[in-house]
């Protein structure tokens, strides 16, 4: 604290995230541009040049393969424009989520067979694409991966593949997004730093909840910037339609409102239109494509709204929680496209790791999300005899597998996970930064959490508490299930918001005292410019 010049709630919430030294502290509060390491130091990247150096000059066809995804999408619309600055038009392939599901595919090497393409670049994917690669390799194309998912013991015979995840990889910082790694790609093609193109790093970076440390960490305080003055018509008028223009952009602005229309397209109908609007030459173009993908986005939530209904009906019918530490749900008829939506909101309604199944005849395919203390994957891994493929993170996963084996799989990940999880471990928690007195909460305070942003996975917004505060007059709910009462030290006194907490009406207007888990801020609805405590929790104090 002294040797920053800054207070001591402050520095112990940075202790709390890992920064225990001055130089490191300034370096997170600095994370500027001039921070980014070099892309030369990315694995098999000065191969990766030469090729599509080589491409360039001689005006070879090129197709980039990319994902149906946000971080997919980004990455494969940002090498696309990237290339095309250098002279040289590609073709591009984004997969039909459920028709054709992840990865590159046999439609994909037809296209690149018959439009004879010379030089195949996977972006989002193709470390696990073994079969495939060989089969580009067969008909003289080589095959450049780009990508940032965890590989296989073994890797597949590329020309190049550029993933700092790679066992022989020195690169400082592990955890980029797919678009992260295209950009250092297109950084080092074009020895640029490509400021412009960070809104679509931005984009891809947040959407697919890397964490927010290191680069990614730059790329979003950046690109939050840059996406807010972005050059790119298509950008500006997804913005507009989605009621952010002159708006600060924040990692809920792409989290919560731009990523799930970006993301709705390849989930219920074609990612091509998302694509099509990111590289949109112009707004009268680009306009027409957004209001096809507010349609569809409308479409994905009818859809998903259903199929949560239908998985908590399941729930209460075929899940025994003192035996399943795991809920596997599967059905006949579940859109594939958001599968994972569902597995989300199941796992974080009751607190379990979820996989969620569509069934069919033959192979089905599911999504799996995980909790604090269950690494998903690894568990897949255990559970690899029952699955015809899986793959993804520790939190976030995909599954394919036979409709016999759909059982047999739901008792082994559920064995599993009695082996690697503790009782308490399936309680939710909220961790809390720091005891505080309301006195000491000001405007200064408030101002200094700045230092903090942006938020996100691993660097979430601080947590206050306070024990003790005196209930003043009685809460009110407001419109969407926001419940408001004010609170007192005896000193100050607070407004308390809590957002989708009416149920804690009763609890609040039968206490005297209560325990607040909150983040202080500054009310700026209709420049009310007043504190008030965000809640993240609320108990009686005893």
């Amino acid at each position: 604290s002294g040797q920053l010049g800054i207070s001591s709630v402050l520095a112990q919430i940075f202790i709390n995230r890992g920064l225990k030294t001055k130089e490191e502290i300034e370096s997170f509060i600095k994370s500027d541009i001039s921070s980014l390491h070099s892309p030369m130091l990315l694995p098999d990247i000065k191969k990766a040049l030469r090729r599509i150096k080589k491409a360039i000059e001689k005006k070879e066809k090129v197709l980039i393969f990319g994902d149906y995804d946000v971080d997919g999408i980004t990455s494969c619309a940002l090498l696309k424009l990237t290339l095309k600055k250098l002279g040289l038009k590609t073709l591009h392939y984004l997969p039909h989520r459920i028709k054709e599901g992840y990865g590159i595919n046999k439609e994909a090497i037809a296209l690149a067979k018959n439009k004879d393409v010379s030089l195949f670049i996977s972006v989002d994917c193709g470390v696990s694409n073994f079969k495939e690669i060989e089969e580009l390799k067969s008909y003289n194309i080589d095959t450049i991966v780009v990508d940032h998912h965890e590989p296989h013991e073994s890797l597949p015979k590329a020309y190049a593949i550029v993933n700092p995840k790679l066992k022989t990889s020195n690169y400082p910082f592990r955890d980029l997004a797919a678009v992260g790694v295209v950009y250092k790609l297109a950084q080092a093609l074009t020895e640029d730093l490509l400021l412009e193109d960070l809104d679509l790093v931005c984009l891809g970076t947040i959407a697919d909840v890397v964490p927010l440390r290191g680069e990614n960490r730059v790329f979003v305080r950046v690109g939050l910037s840059r996406l807010g003055n972005t050059n790119k018509a298509g950008l500006q008028e997804l913005i507009d339609a989605c009621g952010l223009t002159d708006k600060k952009m924040v990692p809920h602005s792409v989290g919560f409102i731009l990523g799930p229309r970006l993301n709705a397209a390849g989930r219920v109908s074609s990612p091509d239109i998302s694509f099509d609007i990111l590289t949109s030459p112009s707004r009268p173009k680009a306009e027409g494509l957004v209001q096809q993908l507010l349609i569809q986005n409308k479409k994905r939530q009818n859809i998903g709204s259903k199929m949560l209904d239908e998985a908590l009906a399941k729930v209460g019918q075929e899940v025994n929680f003192k035996e399943h530490n795991v809920i596997v749900l599967s059905n006949e008829g579940w859109h594939e496209g958001v599968l994972g939506i569902i597995a989300s909101r199941i796992a974080d309604k009751f607190y379990r790791p979820t996989i969620i199944i569509s069934e069919k005849d033959c192979l089905c395919r599911g999504s799996a999300r995980s909790i604090k203390k269950f690494h998903m994957l690894n568990a897949l891994s255990g559970c690899e005899e029952l699955l015809e493929t899986y793959g993804g993170h520790s939190h976030a996963a995909g599954i394919s597998i036979l409709k016999g084996n759909i059982e047999k799989f739901k008792a082994l990940i559920n064995n599993i996970a009695a082996e690697n999880l503790e009782p308490y471990d399936l309680i939710p928690s909220l961790d809390i930064d720091i005891d505080v007195a309301l006195k000491d909460i000001n405007r200064e305070l408030i101002s200094s959490l700045d230092n903090l942003a942006p938020f996100g996975k691993e660097n979430i917004e601080p947590v206050f508490f306070t024990s003790g505060l005196s209930v003043k007059g009685k809460p009110a709910i407001l419109g969407r299930g926001t419940l408001k009462f004010w609170v007192s030290d005896g000193n100050v006194t607070y407004p308390a918001i809590g957002f989708r907490m009416s149920d804690k009406f009763d609890m609040v207007a039968n206490s005297k005292k209560l325990d607040l888990a909150y983040l202080p801020s500054i009310d700026s609805w209709r420049d009310n410019n007043h504190i008030q405590l965000e809640l993240r929790d609320i108990r009686p104090f005893y």
